[in-house]
């Protein structure tokens, strides 16, 4: 009420919004000017940083999905499997399977497609 109409913080202080917070929930104690302005600027302070993170995510969205097709194109063939493990013994990269691709698949997917992480396996 006070942030949508744009009146003062002073106004959670007068006598008239004091009657209508008892009136409406009789066991609130109102807040004061100094309270209010700083649950206001909490709440910004909130949304501003989703607002970013958001913005950040839709910029990784379509990598993740292009990760999520590799996984997918790799795992739907047993020769493009083991081709996958052949480069990875060439490379001499050192990784055990839970590691090097169970947790990129559960990264991918989770990530990708949400917190339902049987999608995929």
């Amino acid at each position: 009420m006070i942030i949508i109409n744009e009146l003062p913080f002073s106004f959670v202080e007068g006598e008239g919004f004091k009657h209508f917070i008892e009136v409406v929930q009789p066991m609130l104690k109102p807040p004061g000017r100094l309270m209010m302005a700083k649950q206001c600027m909490l709440v910004c302070s909130a949304h501003i940083l989703t607002l970013i993170i958001h913005e950040g995510l839709q910029e990784i969205d379509v990598p993740i999905e292009r990760m999520q097709n590799i996984v997918r194109y790799v795992r739907s063939s047993p020769s493009r499997m083991a081709e996958f493990w052949l480069c990875v013994e060439n490379e001499g990269i050192t990784c055990t399977l839970f590691e090097c691709v169970y947790s990129l698949e559960l990264y991918v997917f989770y990530v990708g497609e949400g917190s339902n992480l049987s999608k995929g396996f």
